[in-house]
């Protein structure tokens, strides 16, 4: 598949090795063998159901497994999408999925973050908006290449990631926090870095919302966004990330369910305008590689005069349905398509095959199935760990440093109030303080901070104040807070604290992290001491 980076790997688990055979023609050879030797054997209906990735939530238990079975064995799909679940549980699902699938699955997550998105007991990384704050593009591969890591064990070989989507809309509702910003080539440069390391580690990035999500104020989940942007204004904004990661070679792309008037006047949503898909994604910009839709069961993908948006995507050009409405009834509706000559059966095969040479090339035909027992501490590594402290440490911003309050000094002999609002006294960031000098800690979790506290606080020589909420009290309680110098850190997501600006301006160093967990309470901390 000229233009796709194929990534082999010998199997999905960590311990086996990893090779990036990116542009190997002699895989490529043998991934056109394998899937013309499966394909030989696959009925019209079975080339359908190679396209449809169903979503399931279910447990690990028989019931969770007949569900699994009947999909995977019986309907014979392509791939498939779990839910929430904990690491064993989607070590023990998968592994099942797999003993009974035919032709290798196709294991996906929606792991924007990694595998925490969904596997309740992975470590968190920090939210992209947070990453938006990196200028370090080899750390961004370096956490993709984690991430795979974690997905390898786990038994998974396609990661819905990157978020490719511009957030040039601070109003957006459903992108915000997912996206790593509001400038296009930053976005870009993250988005390529973190795919390059997902791809190179044995794991298909995916990324999403062709044509950009960024600047929407409508969750497609519910209803259809509208995005209003001219052709000439989406080639500088919204297609830089994606026009820079197809001419990286990257694999698989999902596009979105928004309208574009500009790119297709008839209202269809991208994932179901052939115009959008085919016009600009495949023949304009060239992508030869896989297209996902985003998910049908999605309000946003509504076909107009179809039976079932599966054809409507198909005829627009995607190659893989996820999270078909109703899948038996959806492969027929495909099946009956074809016979009608609405779709031709050669489109198809040239879907089927794509789906089957990357499977081929990604090292599912020969991967070992992943292992259950002890993977929550596999997965909860050294490596993960130092990867979510070095993430954190690169993602904190300095915004002011008047008089340069900063860094306060190790040997100060100051009087240090530590304030915490949002959080007990005693957490990650004071603790961390009082590593580095005699402090005495505060910690308010709602409601105004009582007089006598106040008092006291006031009293110091230097308040150094946590914020991890935006309630309209942390607004007032950063007000009242008096000493003759202070220094806020904000540890939220940087879309949502405009009501606590007004609040900063007596203060004379302000530290923003995009993100409220452990790791970056830390580096925050470590940030204030220099």
């Amino acid at each position: 598949m000229a233009g796709i980076a194929l990534t082999a790997v010998s199997g999905l688990n960590a311990a086996d090795g990893v090779t990036s055979l990116r542009h190997d023609q002699a895989i490529a050879r043998e991934s056109r063998h394998w899937a013309d030797s499966v394909m030989e054997r696959m009925s019209l209906r079975d080339k359908v159901a190679q396209l449809m990735v169903p979503r399931l939530d279910i447990s690990d238990n028989p019931a969770g497994h007949s569900q699994l079975r009947s999909v995977v064995a019986d309907h014979k799909v392509g791939g498939i999408l779990l839910g929430k679940g904990s690491a064993a549980t989607y070590a023990s699902l998968i592994g099942y999925a797999g003993s009974v699938a035919d032709i290798p699955l196709m294991v996906t997550l929606d792991g924007e973050w990694g595998p925490a998105m969904r596997v309740t007991d992975a470590p968190r990384f920090p939210y992209n908006i947070c990453l938006g704050a990196i200028t370090n593009d080899s750390l961004l591969y370096d956490y993709g290449r984690e991430v795979a890591r974690q997905c390898r064990e786990l038994g998974i070989s396609v990661d819905f990631a990157p978020v490719l989507d511009v957030n040039s809309n601070p109003r957006n509702p459903v992108i915000g926090y997912r996206s790593f910003g509001e400038d296009p080539v930053r976005v870009s440069r993250l988005g390529v870095a973190f795919s390059r390391g997902l791809s190179d580690g044995g794991v298909m990035p995916v990324g999403k919302h062709f044509p950009g999500h960024g600047d929407t104020d409508t969750d497609s989940h519910h209803a259809l966004p509208v995005l209003k942007r001219t052709s000439e204004e989406m080639e500088q904004t919204e297609l830089v990330p994606f026009r820079d990661y197809i001419l990286a070679g990257m694999p698989a792309i999902m596009t979105g369910h928004l309208t574009v008037p500009s790119l297709d006047p008839s209202g269809a949503p991208a994932s179901l305008s052939r115009a959008i898909t085919s016009g600009l994604l495949r023949d304009a910009m060239k992508f030869q590689g896989i297209v996902f839709t985003d998910a049908l069961a999605m309000k946003g993908a509504k076909a107009e005069g179809e039976t079932s948006n599966c054809v409507a995507a198909l005829k627009a050009g995607a190659d893989v349905m996820l999270q078909p409405r109703a899948l038996a009834s959806d492969i027929q509706s495909v099946v009956a398509a074809v016979k009608s000559g609405a779709i031709s059966e050669k489109q198809i095969d040239r879907s089927c095959r794509r789906i089957l040479e990357w499977k081929y090339a990604a090292g599912l035909a020969k991967a070992s199935r992943p292992r259950p027992a002890g993977i929550a501490s596999r997965i909860n590594s050294d490596s993960a760990a130092d990867m979510i402290q070095r993430l954190s440490e690169a993602s904190i911003v300095c915004v002011r440093n008047d008089g340069n309050l900063l860094p306060v000094g190790a040997l100060s002999d100051r009087s240090i109030a530590v304030v915490t609002l949002g959080a007990s006294a005693d957490n990650q960031f004071s603790s961390y303080c009082r590593k580095y000098a005699r402090t005495t800690d505060y910690g308010f979790t709602a409601g105004s901070i009582p007089a006598a506290k106040l008092a006291e606080i006031n009293k110091a020589d230097l308040a150094i104040v946590l914020v991890t909420t935006q309630s309209s009290w942390a607004v007032s309680a950063l007000k009242q807070i008096n000493t003759p110098a202070k220094a806020a850190v904000i540890l939220s997501n940087p879309l949502k604290i405009g009501q606590l600006v007004p609040s900063l301006s007596g203060y004379g160093a302000v530290i923003i992290g995009g993100d409220d967990i452990k790791a970056m309470r830390k580096a925050a901390a470590e940030a204030v001491f220099g």
